[in-house]
Order: C-alpha cells, then sequence, then structure tokens
C-alpha cells in the first residue's frame, strides 16, 4: 500500500471514530453486594502496570503495560469477530488456554473500583474508597473461583482499552454519565 493510500485510510477511520456515537471507560456492574462503577482512569492504570510488572535480567522492575496486562488477560477468551468478548462461549477450556495472573485479575477490581468511586447497596449510593475498595475485594475476590474475578477483570480491561457507548443514565450515582463529576 503506498504512502497516499495508507493515508487517506487513516483519515477515513478517524471520520469513522470523530462521527462515532460517544464512548466511555466505565461501566456500572453487579458486584458483591451491590452495584458498583469500575473505571481505570490514568493514575489507575499506572499504578496496575507497576503492580502486573515484572523484574528483568538486572532485578531492576519493569512496569507491564496495559496493552500487555489486557494480552495476557485476553488469552483464552473467544472473542467476536468486532474484537469483543463472547460472552457465550464461556467454558472451562478457556482457563486452561489462558495466561491469567490472578493478581493482575485481583489489581485490575482494586483499581477499578478506586477509579470508578461510587456504587449502589440496597438502593443506596456509596461511596469506595480505597479501604472499601480492599474490603470489597477481599470478600468477594479472594478465595473465590479466579474465573469469577477473571470475567470482571477482563470486561474492566477491555473498558479502558476500547470503551463503550455513553449510557443513557449512570445507575450509580443518578446523574447524566457525562456529567463530569459522575464520570
Amino acid at each position: 500500500m503506498s504512502n497516499a493510500a495508507q493515508l487517506a485510510a487513516l483519515r477515513a477511520e478517524l471520520e469513522r471514530r470523530r462521527d462515532a456515537p460517544k464512548r466511555v471507560t466505565w461501566a456500572d456492574l453487579p458486584f458483591g453486594d451491590g452495584v458498583y462503577r469500575f473505571h481505570l482512569g490514568r493514575k489507575e492504570i499506572a499504578e496496575l502496570e507497576r503492580l502486573c510488572g515484572f523484574k528483568d535480567a538486572e532485578g531492576n522492575h519493569r512496569p507491564l503495560g496495559i496493552g500487555g496486562i489486557f494480552s495476557r488477560m485476553a488469552r483464552g477468551r473467544p472473542l467476536l469477530p468486532s474484537g469483543e468478548p463472547d460472552w457465550t462461549q464461556v467454558s472451562a477450556a478457556e482457563i486452561l488456554a489462558s495466561e491469567i495472573i490472578e493478581r493482575d485479575a485481583v489489581e485490575t477490581i482494586r483499581l477499578a473500583l478506586i477509579g470508578g468511586g461510587s456504587g449502589e447497596v440496597a438502593g443506596e449510593p456509596v461511596v469506595v474508597s480505597a479501604n472499601r475498595a480492599q474490603q470489597l475485594v477481599s470478600t468477594y475476590v479472594v478465595g473465590r473461583p479466579i474465573e469469577d474475578a477473571w470475567t470482571i477483570a477482563f470486561a474492566v480491561l477491555g473498558l479502558a482499552m476500547f470503551g463503550v457507548e455513553l449510557p443513557t443514565k449512570s445507575v450509580t450515582t443518578n446523574a447524566e454519565p457525562d456529567d463530569p463529576v459522575a464520570a
């Protein structure tokens, strides 16, 4: 493909994305005792990359980029041609084909709860602090089947990577989702 053809393809893709419905990188999801907002903002992504990193041959800690974490989490997950997870094809064989690291899933969930910062329990709004996020993870993730954490963490990483169309109303704050305070 010539440079002119590549540039034309890039322009067409950027125009398609510009005209597409607005996407967000958070979602209000059922979890534990309620519905919580999950969001990996820049601070949470940087911390996740650090926590999921590795030591190089010289013993220096190297962060693992969000793309690498998502790739590791995605191995074994069936995907639709659109790149979205095919939730109808979940099976035990997926876990056997995966490269899931429990820490990746646990830290993704904890940090996304912190980044989301809110929830709804028994119809009442709640604030999710770092301590509350740790309590939720300790209660509803640690010691339970890894597949459950893998499913949530994979969905949260997918939100960070690809986003979803803007919902019409936020469940956890009853505010319009494009309101900067709610988002």
